[in-house]
């Protein structure tokens, strides 16, 4: 059966998957069969893409490295989970938009005050009762850092507090974050894709990258 190339990489670009797509390919050992054009698309985009969650990665140690002496452990949410050796196994493989970090919301004032020792400036607030604070930029990094204190806006459906007591302690290059237990992490993955940020539950939607995070997650936690 003929594959329609360019309705597909539509798809995957659409969805943020196209260097999943590669990194599906090149394991399965089926990059041969790819028109030329094809995979030097997809392994342009996923080189790109490795450089720079190897810039993100870099960012969120320097952050963690600068807010831990403040008695700040920050927990990796999302995307930002995969850019660590073990989650998605390939450095390239997850596209995202920026770093996801939750802190305690009493902690706020003295995390403030490293992101702007470190140069962040704040680009966006959220309005009170937000589950987040906002987001911060630098100029020359890759992605922004949006600040969380909840999970999601209602609370009480995923308690950051109870989230960050069962969670495990990652502690690389000098650096120590959270990482949600794999129930946690589930759970805030579908509550986020598919009820806080798009509603997508009531669009009668899927993202492939949602799913995408699901798996990674799911074979990460194999054991458990």
């Amino acid at each position: 059966e003929k594959i329609d190339w360019p309705a597909l990489l539509a798809l995957a670009n659409a969805h943020l998957v196209t260097p999943a797509l590669y990194v599906a390919l090149r394991d399965a050992g089926r990059l041969g069969e790819l028109p030329d054009e094809v995979r030097d698309c997809l392994s342009f985009l996923h080189a790109e893409n490795r450089r720079r969650n190897l810039c993100l990665r870099a960012q969120a140690v320097e952050l963690a490295k600068a807010l831990n002496p403040a008695g700040i452990r920050p927990m990796l949410l999302k995307g930002a989970l995969a850019l660590f050796p073990g989650y998605a196994g390939d450095p390239g493989l997850r596209m995202m938009r920026d770093l996801d970090f939750q802190i305690p919301k009493e902690q706020a004032e003295q995390a403030l005050r490293v992101l702007q020792q470190l140069g962040y400036e704040a680009i966006a607030r959220y309005p009170d009762g937000h589950h987040a604070w906002g987001d911060f930029a630098r100029p020359g990094d890759p992605g922004a850092v949006d600040l969380h204190f909840e999970l999601v806006d209602a609370a009480y459906l995923l308690p950051a507090a109870a989230m960050r007591q069962r969670a495990g302690l990652l502690h690389t290059e000098g650096a120590d974050f959270l990482i949600p237990g794999p129930t946690d992490a589930l759970l805030h993955i579908l509550l986020h894709a598919q009820i806080h940020h798009l509603g997508q539950f009531y669009r009668g939607r899927l993202e492939l990258r949602q799913l995408l995070d699901y798996a990674l997650t799911a074979r990460h936690h194999a054991a458990a």
